[in-house]
């Protein structure tokens, strides 16, 4: 019986190196399963298994002639499924690394940004407040960068509280005025 299996495969083997279609169909209907595992157990997606394995029969087809028996052709093709799979998933890893430097670039970029921007409103603010009237920049210094409160400047300035608050008003309206168009210039970059 043994003799009567080597023929056959003999015969099939002869067949897909001569082209005939039956030799290549027998190969593949003994051989696309097991490989096509092979390769989902590489990829751990059998689409991308299926597709590989194809690929590979392909390959093993145009190849036919160079090959000097069923064994070789069958080395050829897990050697070649198990390359294209290892080809697959460095290609994954390479994608994977991209959407993470781009993301990284991407968030470094805002944050750089936000720094930009944050740096020239606070250049625009302090320019601002140091254009104001030396009696409502006194103030202002005291209130919002010494973090007083209306009564301890009014104390320290030996004003009344209704002056600190009315110079406290008008150096609010006037920093509104010299920093609203800065603030349209930058509009864009907050749409």
């Amino acid at each position: 019986m043994a003799n009567n299996d080597n023929y056959i495969l003999n015969e099939v083997f002869q067949s897909f190196q001569d082209g005939h279609e039956s030799g290549f169909t027998a190969l593949f209907n003994e051989w696309h399963i097991p490989v096509c595992y092979f390769a989902a157990s590489i990829l751990n997606d059998m689409q991308e298994a299926e597709d590989v394995t194809g690929d590979c029969f392909i390959k093993l087809w145009e190849k036919r002639k160079e090959f000097t028996s069923l064994l070789n052709c069958k080395s050829f093709l897990y050697t070649s499924v198990r390359n294209a799979s290892i080809n697959i998933l460095h290609h994954r890893r390479v994608i994977v690394a991209s959407e993470k430097e781009l993301a990284h670039i991407h968030n470094n970029n805002l944050t750089l940004l936000d720094q930009i921007i944050s740096s020239e409103m606070a250049g625009q603010i302090n320019d601002a407040m140091e254009s104001l009237p030396p009696e409502c920049r006194k103030i202002f210094n005291l209130i919002f960068r010494e973090g007083k409160k209306n009564k301890e400047v009014a104390k320290i300035l030996k004003l009344s509280i209704n002056t600190v608050k009315a110079q406290k008003q008008r150096g609010i309206s006037l920093l509104r005025k010299k920093i609203l168009p800065f603030i349209f210039l930058l509009t864009p970059y907050f749409i």
